[in-house]
């Protein structure tokens, strides 16, 4: 899903709402990080990320696996 980045946001916010339940939350923020080819953990209003609500996508699994 895309999320629009919102004044205040941070990556862990947005982990601390949206990772998987039990999923270390630091996971999370590489894998959102990685996937929106996020150089620094630096977001700003109105930016897009592409996140998984419901669960890791496969993306996320690909690419964390294969490292």
């Amino acid at each position: 899903m895309d999320y629009v980045v919102q004044a205040g946001d941070t990556l862990w916010d947005i982990a601390e709402e949206y990772a998987p339940s039990g999923m270390d939350l630091r996971e999370y923020i590489y894998n959102v990080k990685e996937h929106n080819g996020l150089e620094t953990l630096n977001i700003h209003p109105d930016m897009v990320l592409e996140i998984e609500a419901d669960g890791i996508l496969d993306f996320f699994c690909y690419q964390t696996h294969l490292s």
